[in-house]
């Protein structure tokens, strides 16, 4: 399990430097004063990464959620992408309702994108100007 998480992380981890590039070179040539805070908040924010989780944690987290109503979530960006990914599994279900928690899930993380990286900006800043 612990090499599958790191290979998810690695994945995040190049989505965001890509993001961040893409980024960076949109802010020069917009000829900005380069705000490293605006930056990283716009990479944050505006990027459409994939959801960087394994089908078996998500369809773990996500029964639960649906059986119990709630789930254990130490981190408020973390409960924000499960409400999302849940949603976009709810959206799938509805609109084909033959399908199962199962199949919409695995539908939503092949061919969906979160609304965002739900990673801090600390986390965020710390990577980038390690590794970019």
């Amino acid at each position: 399990m612990e090499k599958h998480e790191n290979e998810l992380r690695i994945m995040r981890d190049r989505e965001l430097i890509y993001a961040y590039k893409k980024i960076l070179k949109d802010e020069y040539a917009k000829g900005c004063k380069i705000d490293r805070k605006r930056v990283i908040k716009r990479v944050i924010e505006e990027s459409k990464p994939h959801f960087h989780v394994s089908f078996e944690h998500a369809y773990k987290v996500l029964s639960s959620v649906r059986n119990h109503g709630t789930g254990n979530f130490k981190c408020t960006l973390r409960q924000q992408m499960w409400n999302e990914l849940m949603s976009l599994v709810n959206q799938e279900m509805q609109d084909k309702p033959y399908l199962n928690l199962s199949t919409a899930l695995s539908r939503v993380l092949a061919f969906k994108r979160a609304s965002r990286f739900y990673i801090s900006p600390e986390y965020c800043y710390k990577y980038i100007y390690k590794f970019a």
